[in-house]
């Protein structure tokens, strides 16, 4: 194995952890809309949350639910990418089973870019729709704090876009040692 597989190995890791830090600030701003409606009517609160779960359905063709469940898969596989990593690093060679784990993180994330492309694209709408709120369901103050959270979201969507393309193409690179 040459000697640039350390500084590879490295770079996954780093870019490993990058995606799943902004995955994880994504996945815990789901439940903003929730926590933005206490005190409201429970009919009003379900009819609000309804109308903001069709509005991200339609708007990235995927629910909330399905989202949290790809952020949870997505930060899993990429956690179990640096245990293999570092299995790399301490061996020096890729093993048949850590080739087949890499494989399908690659192909897993190469699937996942277009999903973040479409959600990118969503958030960067959202203030559209956040506009359109009245105001008896969202005060100013709640609406510049919805609209700082949204903007964190969109860095957390661009930055785990940035790091994917380096990624899947450091994985094949790595998977190609085993070859």
């Amino acid at each position: 194995m040459s000697a640039d597989v350390l500084p590879l190995c490295a770079r996954l890791v780093d870019a490993g952890a990058t995606i799943v830090r902004h995955v994880e600030d994504l996945a815990s701003a789901v439940g903003l809309a929730e926590r933005g409606l206490p005190g409201r009517p429970t009919v009003l609160r379900g009819v609000v949350l309804s109308a903001i779960a069709r509005t991200v359905a339609h708007g990235t063709g995927q629910t909330i639910e399905g989202w949290t469940r790809m952020f949870d898969a997505l930060s899993t596989d990429l956690r179990a990418m640096g245990v293999v990593v570092r299995h790399v690093e301490r061996t020096g060679k890729v093993d048949p089973a850590d080739r087949a784990l890499l494989l399908h993180i690659g192909d897993r994330l190469e699937d996942e870019q277009p999903r973040f492309a479409r959600l990118a694209r969503f958030v960067d709408g959202a203030p559209v729709h956040l506009a359109r709120v009245p105001a008896a369901l969202l005060t100013p103050d709640r609406h510049a704090e919805i609209q700082q959270v949204l903007d964190a979201q969109a860095r957390s969507i661009r930055g785990a876009l940035t790091a994917m393309a380096p990624l899947m193409q450091d994985l094949q690179s790595l998977t190609a040692l085993a070859d």
